[in-house]
């Protein structure tokens, strides 16, 4: 894997936690003109896992020195959220801010930092009770021996990045993850000007956001009328998905067993067979 690194650059990097309305965010900027890496994307990336469970086994020092545009550039990504991004949102900050600055040396009109969002819900106890009911039970899911066999390198990362690394284990003790939440907030208000700084909960929808940016509000070509900012991933539609991974799950583990039975049961019947012949 070739570590060179190429003049591609990510403008927007979203610092918040899953469940704080990511995929509502990842959809406005797709609408916006950007586009924006998410967790979702990897489903049909699987490759990505691998990076991302190289990244987790590297030292703090050699993180710092990690090529983020491995992850990035090949499918040229301009703004990037929600976990695993968000769990090493800085070291990325820093990364494609030292780019940006290299380039302003060279170019006076090219933007000189990355900007940063954190998305929030209304509160911290809707937050973890969406979390609880979602991201932790399909990681729970996902953690079983059957999608494991498919990309084991997934779990592992999820596990080692987010849940062990930036939970520190203690994903289940709500003050533990609450105080978490907080301190991400405030981590990144202290790491970042304020100019390049945006604390957004997604029911302010378009304008906050497009004034951020510098961005004018979407309208329909054709009607003029403003483009209806997305709204995605809510906890049912996640439980329903978290069911349908449950039943793969159950179906694959309830086909392993009839196929062990099966095969006991043959030998066996060929033994068996063997000895009356």
């Amino acid at each position: 894997m070739t570590n060179t690194v190429s003049d591609h650059e990510l403008d927007i990097i979203g610092a918040g936690f899953g469940r704080t309305g990511t995929t509502s965010l990842k959809l406005a900027l797709d609408t916006l003109g950007y586009k924006c890496y998410h967790i979702m994307e990897t489903f049909s990336n699987l490759s990505d896992w691998d990076k991302w469970h190289d990244v987790s086994q590297l030292s703090k020092e050699e993180r710092e020195n990690w090529n983020w545009d491995l992850i990035y550039e090949p499918r040229k990504y301009t703004a990037a959220l929600d976990s695993p991004t968000a769990d090493y949102w800085e070291l990325i900050r820093d990364y494609y801010n030292k780019k940006k600055e290299k380039k302003s040396s060279e170019n006076t009109t090219h933007s000189r930092r990355v900007k940063v969002i954190v998305t929030i819900r209304d509160n911290p106890e809707i937050w973890y009770e969406s979390m609880m009911k979602t991201v932790v039970p399909m990681s729970e899911q996902n953690n079983r021996w059957f999608p494991r066999l498919i990309n084991t390198n997934f779990v592992d990362s999820i596990y080692a990045i987010h849940w062990n690394g930036t939970f520190e284990g203690r994903y289940k003790d709500k003050d533990f993850a609450i105080q978490k939440y907080w301190e991400r907030i405030e981590e990144v208000k202290k790491k970042v000007p304020k100019e390049d700084l945006l604390i957004y909960n997604v029911k302010e929808g378009w304008e906050p956001l497009c004034r951020f940016l510098h961005k004018e509000i979407p309208t329909d070509p054709q009607t003029g009328s403003v483009i209806p900012f997305p709204v995605s991933n809510s906890t049912q539609e996640f439980e329903t998905k978290i069911r349908f991974v449950k039943a793969l799950n159950n179906i694959a583990t309830i086909t392993a067993i009839a196929l062990a039975v099966g095969s006991v049961v043959g030998v066996a019947y060929y033994w068996r067979r063997k000895k009356l012949i």
